[in-house]
């Protein structure tokens, strides 16, 4: 009887593009028979949403939200279906989390500007009252924020244009496929051919690793005090702001496994806002409505988990 040998399995082939968009770099990982051209297709949309909704883009449809604070500003459904969707999700962090939170960044030092004392009580309280995200007027396709209000894009635009992206992909029939934009958001899709994408999640106090996630259609969410901070008096201050404290979160780190970027990373900057005493709880409330599993890492380094995150985390 003859019998014929198994043939060597062959690993798929992937190639890779990376651009500086979003003041990060964003990688885009697709099947090496995706033609070279089809990377400018993607990286050309989010450009355009990097021009025409960012905070920071002079032209975009939120600063002019922004310079014509006090008054109603038209703007397209992208812009309302983006805010409708913020506003929402805002509400699980009663106030913590707020995307008006401008002016306490600027105090602090955490929107490139110097600052070398550290506020005082009466600067933190004037600055608090321009803070509300629910002053944002939403009325057909206006939208007007109260005089002294800045609308912050910085903890969403950035995951809800890879979620654009993403519905893209599949719409052409991509069904494997990687993005990492800066580390602080990774999504994978998935087939049968290719169950999973393993990440490294690094340990960003050593140059180790902290655990390894096995991504399938799904993605991990990150906020952390390494990316940005700023030194006052001796002390190091986190960049997200606790908008109810008017103080920078203490919090170190938190990550966040959703089916979706854009959910993920909102879901990642509130909880790492908040008091880690309040982040089962609050996760929670969250997982009554989505699905979703993380862990945060608080300033003592202590770590609290969800009770389904898929991996043991006993060590920084």
């Amino acid at each position: 009887m003859i019998t014929q040998k198994p043939l060597p399995q062959v690993s798929k082939q992937y190639k890779a593009q990376t651009r500086f968009l979003f003041y990060c770099h964003i990688k885009i990982k697709l099947p090496v028979v995706c033609h070279d051209f089809y990377f400018d297709e993607l990286f050309a949309e989010l450009e355009r949403i990097d021009r025409w909704y960012n905070s920071y883009s002079e032209d975009s449809h939120i600063s002019k939200i922004n310079k014509n604070a006090g008054h109603f500003t038209e703007v397209d459904e992208f812009t309302i279906d983006l805010l409708q969707q913020v506003k929402q999700l805002s509400s699980y962090f009663q106030g913590a989390y707020d995307i008006t939170s401008m002016p306490l960044l600027k105090l602090w030092g955490l929107h490139g500007n110097e600052v070398n004392k550290i506020p005082s009580l009466t600067e933190i309280e004037a600055a608090q009252q321009l803070v509300n995200y629910q002053n944002i007027q939403i009325e057909g396709n206006r939208v007007k924020i109260e005089s002294g209000q800045e609308i912050n894009t910085g903890s969403f635009l950035k995951a809800y244009a890879i979620y654009q992206i993403l519905d893209k992909l599949k719409k052409d029939g991509i069904t494997d496929a990687m993005i990492n934009a800066g580390g602080s958001t990774i999504v994978g899709i998935n087939d049968n051919e290719h169950p999973n994408w393993k990440v490294n999640v690094p340990n960003i106090t050593e140059n180790t690793d902290l655990f390894q996630l096995k991504l399938k259609n799904n993605c991990f969410s990150t906020s952390a005090t390494n990316t940005h901070s700023n030194i006052i008096e001796g002390k190091e201050f986190g960049h997200i702001i606790n908008a109810t404290t008017s103080c920078p979160s203490s919090n170190y780190r938190v990550g966040l496994l959703t089916d979706s970027c854009f959910l993920g990373d909102v879901l990642a900057t509130g909880l790492f806002a908040i008091p880690s005493n309040h982040f089962l709880v609050t996760l929670h409330k969250i997982q009554q409505d989505f699905k979703v599993e993380g862990f945060l890492i608080n300033e003592q380094g202590g770590i609290i988990s969800s009770e389904n995150f898929p991996v043991k985390i006993d060590r920084l």
